[in-house]
């Protein structure tokens, strides 16, 4: 008698590919509500520097963080492809500034590692976890944490 081993396939999951610079991170579509451009934003004052402020993104005020910011990288100024993409989360609704956005990729979730520990004061429950891609590295945001973490 032949052993018959049942393969299961692991859970997919949709990721809309943002970038910062030349670096890849992965946004779950399941919170993602639209993708705008850049807007006018009304800074707040005594806010983390990540928070650029709020903007009134169809007729609601919304904060507006930017991820180049909330991940620790320098500045830089909006280039013409930077967009917000407009989540909602437990918190509400929050524009998170990237410098351009690309395709919504399909991943299976046991691809993505767990992100390893570092020793800097970099908050890494921030991100869910790692993928490599043909392209390179693609870091798999968790929304939730980053527009909860004070960093």
């Amino acid at each position: 008698m032949t052993a018959v081993v049942a393969r299961t396939s692991s859970d997919i999951e949709k990721f809309l590919t943002a970038y910062v610079g030349e670096e890849a991170y992965g946004i779950g579509v399941e919170c993602i509500r639209q993708i705008i451009r850049t807007l006018p934003v009304t800074p707040i004052p005594s806010t983390p520097s990540y928070v650029l402020g709020v903007a009134n993104v169809r007729g609601k005020v919304t904060p507006i963080v930017s991820l180049r910011a909330k991940l620790g990288l320098p500045e830089a100024e909006p280039g013409r492809w930077s967009c917000i993409v407009v989540v909602e989360t437990s918190r509400g609704l929050t524009g998170i500034q990237v410098e351009r956005v690309s395709e919504v990729v399909s991943l299976e979730t046991d691809r993505i590692q767990a992100f390893p520990e570092l020793h800097t004061t970099f908050d890494r429950a921030m991100v869910r976890g790692a993928l490599h891609r043909d392209d390179g590295l693609f870091l798999v945001l968790d929304i939730d944490e980053l527009l909860r973490t004070n960093r």
